[in-house]
């Protein structure tokens, strides 16, 4: 009866012998699993300085506001700030990306619309519908690019079914937060800031 050790299974399920297995096979799978476990391995502890970074800064803000009644939170741009060094080497920004969009009522918009150019017929120009059009074309997951619509709202005229449009455009939009994020910058030299990056994606092998 042969072990388990001598029987490996393959992407489709079957078990074949080890002796059937090709030398650079076996290589390659002992070379992947020993990265993956490393790879786990860093993910941990990245999630760990993650939660580790955010506390310390929090921590930092709290003891700004209640110890020195200073509110570093009151200088910021829509939540974005940054933290310096004392000799402007070493920079740290913490962001909370947002964006725009649109709700269901901007369908709503579009029937009034709809309603002001079969009201306009010949009236209305090839430019205006051109901007209609793009403004509420789809793209592959079923959404509306936020900019093209609001291009519309640069149309100045006093038709009321146009003006009425707009106002429900602007009731549709939505900020939605993305996830905050904190990036690290060293200053090099040429006295830039450089990132520094933690994106494998992004980082260059020699």
């Amino acid at each position: 009866m042969q072990s388990n050790e001598e029987l490996w299974v393959d992407p489709q399920g079957n078990l074949v012998h080890v002796g059937n297995i090709r030398d650079t096979d076996k290589l390659e799978h002992e070379l992947v699993y020993e990265l993956i476990e490393k790879a786990k391995k860093i993910r941990d502890e990245n999630e760990k300085f993650k939660h580790e970074v955010f506390g310390d800064i929090d921590a930092f803000i709290e003891l700004c506001r209640e110890r020195y009644k200073v509110n570093l939170m009151s200088r910021t741009k829509k939540g974005n700030y940054a933290l310096r060094s004392f000799d402007g080497k070493i920079k740290i920004t913490i962001t909370n990306p947002s964006k725009l969009e649109l709700d269901h009522k901007v369908m709503m918009a579009k029937e009034k619309i709809d309603e002001f150019l079969l009201k306009e017929l010949e009236g209305a120009s090839a430019f205006l519908k051109n901007l209609v059009t793009n403004a509420f074309r789809v793209n592959e997951e079923g959404n509306l690019n936020v900019r093209e619509v609001l291009k519309l709202k640069k149309i100045e005229t006093q038709e009321p079914l146009w003006n009425e449009a707009m106002k429900i455009i602007d009731d549709s939009l939505r900020v939605v937060m993305s996830k905050t994020s904190v990036r690290f910058y060293e200053r090099g030299g040429d006295n830039r800031y450089y990132l520094l990056d933690m994106d494998f994606s992004r980082i260059g092998v020699k």
